[in-house]
């Protein structure tokens, strides 16, 4: 897992690395961050989309874009994970730094790890409040 996170010092000076694109970085959030960002939401659930994601997350980085949008339930995970390997790929390589990408994520709907299993509904399922399956699913009655 990557650790860190976008800073101001940071992504300004990536931003100053595209001379080229003059006008296309934009204050934001005590952020700088490029004009468009790179999306990974729609694709199919296979190694052959995660390489495409990974390529296009990859040329975006170093094409000056630097907010990428992802979500735990865009591809069952998948595509979270490319976009770590990606990541951890360019900083690996001393391309790009951590702390020069937005990643913009959302969080709190469950999804199944990779895809849909042979068996959806007999997927495991988490607990509410800490009880069992069956205190979960027992609908609650409110006092009075």
């Amino acid at each position: 897992m990557l650790k860190n996170h976008a800073t101001a010092d940071s992504t300004l000076a990536y931003a100053r690395r595209f001379t080229m694109l003059p006008s296309h970085f934009r204050p934001m959030f005590g952020l700088t961050g490029s004009s468009i960002g790179v999306g990974t939401y729609l694709g199919d659930e296979n190694e052959e989309a995660d390489r495409g994601y990974e390529e296009a997350i990859k040329a975006a980085l170093l094409g000056g874009i630097n907010i990428i949008d992802t979500a735990v339930n865009y591809r069952f995970q998948r595509s979270e994970r490319a976009v770590g390997r990606a990541i951890s790929g360019l900083v690996a390589a001393g391309q790009v730094k951590r702390e020069e990408i937005i990643v913009a994520t959302k969080g709190g709907y469950m999804t199944f790890d990779g895809g849909v299993p042979a068996d959806p509904r007999g997927a495991p399922r988490g607990r509410a409040r800490g009880g069992s399956r069956r205190e979960a699913a027992r609908p609650r009655r409110s006092p009075g």
